[in-house]
C-alpha cells in the first residue's frame, strides 16, 4: 500500500507518503513491512518466533511469537501507530462497509496498477453517509476503487475539513491518497516469506530506545565533569563527592521548566541544610538571559551555562531533565520531560538516600523562592 496524504491551514502545510506490506496466514505467520517518515521497520513471525528490525538503528528484537497475534508495544510512539495501522490493516479494509448507512456509485473505472489493468466499480461516501455523526463542523467525503473481480478495494481518495486538532478554534483539511498496488485475498504463500534474517551489523537489544529518552544513566556512575562558570570558577562533581547532587537541565523558554521551578526551590530549601547541592545547567542561546531570569527570581543555587559539552556528558535530549546523584557518585534517578508524578517520584528518590532525607517524600511543597 502507498498512501499520500497532505493537511493544510491557514498558516501550515504538511505531507507525508509512506509504503507498507501486510501479509498473513493461519498458523500465526505474518509479515509487516513499513517505511514511512517516521519509521523504517519490518515484523516477521514465523509461527514460533516474533522478530521485529528497525532498519535506521540496525537493532532487531526477537520474542515468542503470542498466539493473540503480533506483540504492539507498551509505549507508543508515532511509527508504532503507523505499523498499528498497517498490522491492523486487513481488518480496517474488512469493515469498511460498517462505518457507512449508505452510498452513492459512479460509473466504472479501469486502473492501471503495477503495470496491470483492473476494472473497477467506484462508489462515493460523504458526511451524511456515516452511522455515527461527524463532530460539529466536519465536511467529509471519500471514493473507492473496487476490484470488480475480487471486491478488494485497490484506491481510495479522501478529502475532509474540520477542527484541528489540540487547536480549538481552528480548522484544516486534509486530502489523502491510498493506492493498494497489490491485494491477493487467499493467496498461497510459502512460509520462506515469514522468516527474516537481520543484517550481520544490526544488534539484537531487549527493546528499542526511545527517541526523546536519551539515553538512561541510572545506575551508572556520573561522569567526571567539571562546571565552569561565565567568570571561570570551577565546580567538579567529584569535589561534591559525600553530597547528593540534584542536576536539574532547563532553559528560560522551557514552559514546564519555568513552571515547576518554584517547586525546585521548595525543595532546596528544605534539603540544602540536609547536605544535599542543587546545580541548574540552562539551554539557553544566550547566557545572559538565563543569568538574568534566575537573579530576578532570586536563585539561592549555582547555575552553569551549557556550550554543549554539559548535555553531551550526560546524554540530554530534551528538557527540563532531572538527575538525582547520591552521595557515592551514582545516578539514582532520571527524568526527561514534567509531569504530574515528576516532582514526587523525584520526592521518593531522594527519600531514599538516607534517613536525614526519609521525611522529604512526604513533605508538601507549597511554595518556594522562585516565583
Amino acid at each position: 500500500m502507498i498512501v499520500e496524504t497532505s493537511t493544510t491551514a491557514e498558516l501550515s502545510r504538511e505531507w507525508n507518503k509512506s509504503s507498507s506490506i501486510a501479509a498473513e496466514k493461519p498458523g500465526n505467520y505474518f509479515r509487516y513491512e513499513l517505511r514511512s517518515a517516521n519509521t523504517n521497520s519490518i515484523r516477521v513471525s514465523d509461527g514460533k518466533n516474533e522478530l521485529v528490525y528497525h532498519v535506521a538503528e540496525k537493532a532487531y528484537t526477537k520474542q515468542p511469537a503470542s498466539p493473540d497475534g503480533s506483540i504492539v508495544a507498551k509505549d507508543i510512539m508515532f511509527g508504532d501507530l503507523e505499523e498499528n495501522h498497517t498490522i491492523k490493516l486487513r481488518k480496517t479494509l474488512a469493515d469498511t462497509a460498517d462505518v457507512y448507512q449508505s452510498a452513492h456509485s459512479l460509473p466504472d473505472e479501469t486502473l492501471t496498477l503495477n503495470g496491470v489493468k483492473v476494472p473497477c466499480s467506484v462508489v462515493k461516501v460523504s458526511t451524511q453517509d456515516l452511522k455515527k455523526s461527524a463532530e460539529s463542523g466536519t465536511v467529509y467525503e471519500k471514493t473507492f476503487w473496487i476490484d470488480k473481480s475480487t471486491g478488494a478495494i485497490r484506491k481510495t481518495v479522501e478529502h475532509g475539513h474540520g477542527p484541528k486538532m489540540m487547536a480549538p478554534g481552528f480548522t484544516e483539511d486534509t486530502d489523502s491518497i491510498e493506492l493498494y498496488l497489490v491485494a491477493e485475498l487467499d493467496a498461497l504463500i510459502p512460509d520462506s516469506f515469514f522468516s527474516f534474517t537481520p543484517p550481520e551489523t544490526a544488534k539484537l537489544v531487549e527493546k528499542f530506545k526511545d527517541p526523546f529518552a536519551g539515553e538512561d544513566l541510572t545506575g551508572q556512575p556520573a561522569p567526571a565533569f567539571t562546571f565552569k562558570s561565565e567568570d571561570n570558577k570551577e565546580t567538579s562533581l567529584a569535589s561534591l563527592r559525600g553530597k547528593p547532587v540534584i542536576l536539574e537541565f532547563w532553559a528560560t523558554w522551557c514552559l514546564p521548566c519555568v513552571a515547576s521551578m518554584p517547586e525546585m526551590a521548595e525543595l532546596y530549601q528544605q534539603t540544602k541544610d540536609r547536605g544535599m547541592v542543587l546545580i541548574s545547567v540552562d539551554e539557553d542561546e544566550n547566557a545572559k538571559a538565563a543569568a538574568d531570569f534566575l537573579v530576578k527570581k532570586k536563585s539561592t543555587w549555582p547555575n552553569f551555562h551549557d556550550s554543549g559539552d554539559i548535555k553531551k556528558a550526560f546524554s540530554q535530549t530534551a528538557l527540563p531533565y532531572t538527575l538525582l546523584i547520591d552521595a557515592q557518585g551514582k545516578i539514582v534517578f532520571s527524568r526527561i520531560g514534567q509531569s504530574n508524578d515528576s516532582l514526587a517520584e523525584l520526592r521518593a528518590a531522594i527519600a531514599k538516600l538516607g534517613p536525614e532525607f526519609a521525611s522529604v517524600d512526604s513533605t508538601c511543597c507549597c511554595g518556594g523562592q522562585v516565583r
